[in-house]
């Protein structure tokens, strides 16, 4: 918040009070909305990976692949023309703070692709899978806000294999 770059935030209902802590004390911050995770849409029987058992969980699933739906409410009332999802715990990755905040700012101002979603330090991704895909390079992610919805609905879909 402190980079000053526009951000819609989408935060867990446990931190109300410090959302609306922070929203009263950054201007360029909006809550959009106060959630709490539900994983009933996540089927039972769902197969999960087993490399990395603390993060191959419902919840973990969940949260990843809300990111999408999150991305597409947010573009409803952006008024930028792109869209960066930027989890919180990519600070346990980033470690020069200031270095941080001045790419952000640049990044307002870049010009990515209109036809893909990027997600640094892996390869853009198009929507048209045909097997599930568990490589999770979500920390951020950047999209034209026209994908946002496609994105999302193609997310949706169930997988068909050809038999």
């Amino acid at each position: 918040m402190k980079s000053d770059v526009p951000i819609i935030l989408y935060l867990d209902a446990k931190f109300q009070s410090k959302g609306e802590e922070l929203s009263s004390k950054y201007s360029n911050l909006k809550i959009e909305k106060y959630i709490t995770l539900d994983t009933s849409w996540i089927p039972e029987n769902v197969i999960l990976p087993h490399e990395n058992p603390q993060k191959n969980t419902k919840e973990y699933l969940s949260i990843q692949l809300l990111k999408l739906y999150y991305l597409f409410q947010a573009s409803k009332s952006s008024t930028s023309d792109y869209l960066a999802w930027i989890d919180f715990g990519i600070f346990h990755l980033i470690k020069d703070i200031p270095k941080a905040y001045a790419k952000l700012k640049q990044l307002q101002f870049a010009s990515f692709p209109t036809d893909k979603i990027i997600s640094p330090g892996g390869s853009s991704f198009s929507f048209k899978f045909h097997t599930p895909n568990w490589k999770f390079l979500g920390s951020i992610l950047i999209c034209h806000k026209s994908l946002a919805k496609s994105a999302w609905e193609c997310q949706q879909k169930p997988i068909v294999t050809g038999k």
